[in-house]
């Protein structure tokens, strides 16, 4: 059954509340162990983008879901920023290269960790919004 909307302030210091109510949600799902430590990696890489680059020093909210639909957890993430599919981000040489910049692997990451990731720009709660939703098998 699909959860509401919870709505959080997409400020950094909220990351670990964010984190800490999720996992709890999981671990109540029966998700394993060892599939809750790449949960947790996935969710930080989205959350933490939304946090630092969805809005322009604008206090807005960061709204997510998670429910169980068979054996999956499902994870919905949103934000009324400016519109941007992560999907389509340009993905990085795997594995680096010695010259390259660090970073840029959280949608690698998040695609690999996740069963199925999908993007729509929608309107959610009567405002546009980024949607983000992420699948994972609970075993």
């Amino acid at each position: 059954m699909e959860s509401p909307w919870k709505r959080y302030e997409a400020v950094p210091e909220n990351y670990n509340a964010i984190r800490d109510d999720m996992i709890e949600s999981a671990k109540k799902a029966g998700v394993s162990t060892a599939k809750l430590v790449k949960l947790e990696l996935g969710f930080e890489e989205i959350v933490v983008n939304v946090i630092n680059y969805a809005y322009d020093s604008i206090r807005r909210p960061i709204l997510i879901k998670w429910y169980i639909v068979g054996n999956r957890f499902k994870i919905e993430v949103a934000d009324y920023g400016k519109k941007y599919n992560p999907l389509n981000a340009p993905q990085r040489a795997y594995p680096p290269t010695l010259n390259q910049s660090p970073g840029g692997y959280g949608v690698f990451l998040v695609k690999k960790i996740f069963s199925s990731v999908t993007y729509e720009y929608e309107e959610i709660e009567g405002s546009p919004a980024n949607h983000l939703m992420m699948e994972l098998t609970i075993k």
